[in-house]
């Protein structure tokens, strides 16, 4: 049984780095499956935001090795918190 891979290593295959002898896994695996599908909607929704005109609340800021944070107010005023490397 293949271990489940890391949440970096999910934001990782979104942006095409990483690791790519993860990837069966991530197309095996119904559970990496899904949680890959659920941070794609969600970061295509960030990034429709932006192009949208969404306004940033916070600038881009690392919190730890591989991981920034945002948050911008999406037009309608709703805050979207995004993460990312």
């Amino acid at each position: 049984m293949s271990r489940c891979v890391s949440d970096r290593r999910l934001l990782q295959a979104y942006y095409g780095e990483g690791d790519a002898s993860k990837e069966p896994h991530l197309r095996t695996c119904l559970r990496c499956a899904g949680r890959l599908q659920r941070l794609t909607r969600d970061l295509q929704a960030v990034e429709q935001a932006l192009r949208e005109g969404a306004e940033e609340m916070m600038a881009p800021e690392r919190v730890m090795e591989g991981v920034t944070v945002a948050i911008v107010r999406a037009p309608g005023g709703v805050p979207i918190g995004f993460s990312g490397p």
